[in-house]
């Protein structure tokens, strides 16, 4: 037609439809590449391991960090291996490799315990290890691969929950007012999310064959999950020196390092927590002292002496509750505050710790053994957190009483004779 500029979609401004083909003809989905996502989390597990191993090197005393050095380096060298012998068909014997993911999750498993006081398991890692590496190997060559990744799923699912349940479970070994508690409950939480991760691709490795492992919505979640537990990783180990140096600092300020009893700030502060629980029991005082003390020091040595209190502390230690109170008040006398307990009670612990001391031996010069006793004295029964410097002084009183009866015994306070100061 005259005038006009084009078809008559144009002219009406509107756009045409594409062809049928060209509408079909949609780019395809991207999965995830697993090859990326495993070397990314094998760099990563392998910085974490060195970082860790390092800051071991630096802080022996935090407990758990060469465990999880080593842990977090056997991983990275598992996802190494895995990748070299390749992810869709791996070879039979690439079965060692699963091996080294169950000795890294033992390995995690074996820093938690250290830090709850336990000692390292290495050679129960190690034979662990071995015994699983050869299950897998009988798995892999009469069952197939299939079989051999339920099975190492389903084992690293376990695992995971049993490392997050020990962290959780083990909480209440520590401190209540230890930092650490934070960062383990922070571990096991996810620890044990990825267990049921873990779980739960085991059973769909049953159900639709290994060739689904890195394929669909699931794979991608859970490398993905994993990825972030490998960065959290860092960060709760980080959280953990940080917090176990506050510990530390804590201890030492509330007390004793010669003989591992509260100190004078930490009786005080041990007072405090004691009352402000919501029904505090009352406490009874014992005021212990070395009879003679000085005499060890002159024949012995200073040395003796040290190794003398050392061991008296311990043994009142051993001797006493956990919701007792054990304070050295300085030189060669203690404090203990008996809690809940009547007087009749009171004066049968004072005793028994009276014997027990007895009992104790150091070695002196020219290894003869040194013995010493100690004399008590027993305060009355106080309630409230403002009297018990008043129940202090009552225990000290009874306590040169018992001095001036002979020494080697125990006292009780006598309000009648003894008047406190207006």
């Amino acid at each position: 037609m005259p005038g006009s500029v084009g078809p008559r979609h144009q002219r009406a401004g509107r756009v045409p439809a594409l062809p049928v083909k060209l509408r079909q003809a949609r780019p395809p989905r991207e999965d995830m590449h697993p090859p990326t996502v495993i070397v990314m989390i094998a760099i990563h597990l392998f910085s974490v391991g060195a970082l860790v191993f390092y800051v071991s090197r630096r802080f022996p005393e935090q407990r758990l960090l060469l465990s999880w050095s080593i842990a977090a380096l056997l991983m990275a060298a598992a996802y190494v291996g895995r990748l070299l012998s390749g992810l869709r068909d791996p070879p039979p014997y690439s079965f060692w490799i699963d091996a080294l993911l169950v000795s890294s999750q033992l390995m995690f498993i074996s820093g938690v315990c250290e830090l709850l006081g336990q000692a390292r398991q290495l050679r129960r890692v190690i034979a662990a290890a071995l015994a699983f590496a050869c299950v897998q190997g009988l798995v892999t060559y009469g069952l197939g691969p299939d079989a051999r990744f339920v099975v190492l799923n389903a084992v690293m699912g376990v695992l995971y929950i049993a490392m997050g349940s020990v962290a959780v479970f083990g909480l209440r070994s520590l401190d209540r007012e230890s930092k650490l508690r934070h960062s383990l409950a922070v571990f096991g939480f996810f620890t044990s999310t990825l267990g049921i991760l873990s779980l739960l691709r085991a059973w769909l490795i049953r159900r639709d064959g290994s060739a689904t492992m890195y394929e669909g919505w699931f794979p991608a979640l859970y490398f993905s999950y994993g990825s972030l537990v490998a960065v959290l990783l860092a960060v709760v180990v980080v959280w953990h020196v940080f917090e176990g140096m506050g510990d530390a600092l804590r201890r030492t300020a509330r007390y004793d390092p010669l003989t591992g009893t509260l100190n004078r700030h930490g009786l005080r502060h041990a007072i405090s927590m004691h009352f402000a629980a919501l029904q505090p029991p009352p406490i009874i005082w014992l005021a212990l002292d070395v009879d003679h003390f000085k005499r060890v020091n002159d024949a012995h040595g200073h040395a003796t002496g040290d190794a003398l209190l050392r061991a008296i502390g311990k043994n009142l230690l051993s001797h006493c509750r956990d919701q007792d109170i054990v304070a050295r008040m300085g030189g060669e006398e203690f404090l203990v505050g008996y809690a809940g307990a009547d007087i009749e009670q009171a004066a049968h612990l004072a005793e028994r710790l009276r014997q027990s001391v007895m009992a104790v031996r150091v070695r002196g010069k020219l290894e003869s053994e040194v013995r010493c006793t100690v004399s008590v004295g027993i305060s009355r029964m106080f309630g409230k957190e403002s009297d018990w410097e008043k129940a202090a002084v009552e225990a000290d009183r009874a306590l040169y009483a018992a001095k001036a009866a002979g020494r080697d015994q125990c006292s009780r306070f006598d309000a009648a004779s003894f008047t406190f100061p207006a």
